[in-house]
C-alpha cells in the first residue's frame, strides 16, 4: 500500500509505492502539504496498477491526473480536454462571425471529411489523435482529389489544431511532419482578345455586365454578382471607381474603372443605391453545375469557346472559366508592364507567389524581353 515519508533534508513529501513492474519506488510530490502528497500516492500507485494490467490508456491517465489536481489545488482547475467531435462543432461555430461564408463552408467541410475519416475515433480527446490519423487521411484524400486539394485540407486542419494548442487543449498539434503527396496544379488558360469578343457578343443582360466587370475588375465571381450601385462612386476621378470587400480575404479593394466598363455602367445605371448591379445573378449560388459557373461554361459553348476540360481523380475541370478572367486581368497588366506591387493590390493577392501564378505572359512580352541583354556580336 502507498505511504508517504519525509527525508530530513528534503521539505518535501516522499511518494512510496509498487510501480508498473511491481518494484518499490520513491518519487517526490514536490509539496510540503502531507495531505496532498499522501493523495499523490495514492494516485501514482492507482495508475501503476492499472499498467500492470494493461488498463492504463491515455484518456484513464488524463482523467487521474485531473482528479488529482481536483482533490490537491487550493483553486479548483483539472485538466482541460474535449473531444475532436465537440470542439470540431465549436470551432466551426465560432468562425461564422469571422470569415466569410465562402471560407467558412470549406472550413466546416475539411472538419467533417476528417471526423468521417476518424469514424469512432473522433470521440476520443483531442490530444488522442497522431500524425498517422492525420497522415491517414491524407493517403485516403489523395485518392479523391489532387494534390494541391490535399495540401489545401492540411492547411486548414492545421489551423484548426494550432488554435486547440493555443487554447491549452493539446500539447502538440497532430499535423507537424505530415507528408503531402506531389502537387501537380492545373494550369489555367486566359481567353484571348478574339475569345473575349465572341464571349461578350454572345451574353446580354445581367451576364454581360458580369463578363465585363470580371474583365476590368479581376473579381471572383461570388464578388462581381453582389456588386451594388452604391459601390461605384464617379466622385473620384474622372474615371470612377469601384470598391468592393473580397469575400475570400476580407480586404477593400478599389479599383478605378475602364473606359468600356465605366461606357457600360452609365448605359444600364440604376436609380438606387442599394440595387445590385446584377440582380438576376446576386443570390444565385456560384458553384455546381447548375450554378453560376455552370451557366457561364454553357454560355462559352454558345459563343462557341471550347472550356477545355481535363480529366483528374475521375472528375472533370474547364481550363477556361469565369476565374480565367481574374488571370487574364492580371495577365493584361503584367504585359502592359504593370509592377507586380500594383497588381496586387488590385487583385488582392497577399504573396507574390500567388499572383505570379495568375501571370500569364504573351509571347511578344517575352520576345522583348529576350533582347534586352546586350549583344555579343561585336560588329553589331
Amino acid at each position: 500500500m502507498a505511504c508517504v515519508w519525509k527525508h530530513p533534508k528534503s521539505d518535501f513529501w516522499f511518494a512510496r509505492f509498487r510501480d508498473e513492474r511491481g518494484v518499490w519506488v520513491n518519487r517526490s510530490t514536490k509539496t510540503t502539504d502531507r495531505t496532498k502528497a499522501a493523495e499523490t500516492a495514492r494516485t501514482l500507485e492507482h495508475a501503476a496498477k492499472l499498467a500492470r494490467q494493461g488498463n492504463l490508456t491515455q484518456d484513464r491517465a488524463r482523467a487521474l491526473v485531473s482528479e488529482l489536481l481536483e482533490r490537491t489545488s487550493d483553486a479548483t482547475e483539472s485538466i482541460r480536454s474535449e473531444t475532436v467531435e465537440t470542439f470540431f462543432a465549436r470551432h466551426v461555430e465560432s468562425l461564422e462571425e469571422t470569415v466569410s461564408p465562402g471560407t467558412h463552408a470549406r472550413y466546416r467541410g475539411v472538419m467533417e471529411r476528417f471526423q468521417t475519416h476518424l469514424g469512432q475515433r473522433s470521440k476520443r480527446e483531442l490530444n488522442g489523435i497522431l500524425p498517422k490519423d492525420v497522415q491517414g487521411y491524407v493517403t485516403t484524400r489523395a485518392r479523391e482529389v489532387e494534390g494541391t486539394t490535399v495540401a489545401a485540407d492540411i492547411k486548414d486542419l492545421r489551423a484548426v489544431f494550432n488554435s486547440a494548442v493555443g487554447l491549452g487543449l493539446m500539447d502538440k498539434s497532430p499535423v507537424r511532419g505530415i507528408r503531402l503527396p506531389k502537387c501537380k496544379a492545373m494550369t489555367r488558360e486566359i481567353f484571348t482578345a478574339a475569345k473575349l469578343r465572341l464571349l461578350v457578343d454572345a451574353s446580354e443582360g445581367d451576364w454581360r455586365t458580369a463578363i465585363l466587370c470580371g474583365c476590368y475588375l479581376g473579381a471572383r465571381l461570388g464578388d462581381v454578382v453582389k456588386l451594388r450601385w452604391q459601390d461605384k462612386d464617379m466622385a473620384a476621378g474622372e474615371t470612377g471607381t469601384i470598391t468592393f470587400r473580397q469575400s475570400k480575404t476580407g480586404r477593400m479593394t478599389t479599383i478605378p474603372l475602364a473606359a468600356d466598363l465605366r461606357e457600360h455602367l452609365d448605359a444600364i445605371a440604376g436609380d438606387k443605391a442599394e440595387m445590385y448591379l446584377m440582380p438576376t445573378l446576386a443570390n444565385r449560388r456560384p458553384g455546381g453545375r447548375n450554378g453560376l459557373s455552370g451557366t457561364f461554361v454553357k454560355l462559352m459553348e454558345k459563343a462557341g469557346i471550347d472550356p477545355h476540360y481535363v480529366e483528374a481523380k475521375g472528375k472533370r475541370f474547364a481550363k477556361l472559366s469565369f476565374h480565367a478572367l481574374r488571370h487574364g486581368f492580371n495577365s493584361a497588366l503584367a504585359n502592359a508592364g504593370v509592377s507586380q506591387e500594383v497588381r496586387m493590390k488590385l487583385t488582392g493577392h497577399q504573396t507574390t507567389a500567388m499572383n505570379s501564378r495568375y501571370t500569364h505572359y504573351e509571347l511578344d512580352t517575352l520576345r522583348a524581353a529576350v533582347c534586352k541583354p546586350p549583344s555579343l556580336d561585336s560588329t553589331k
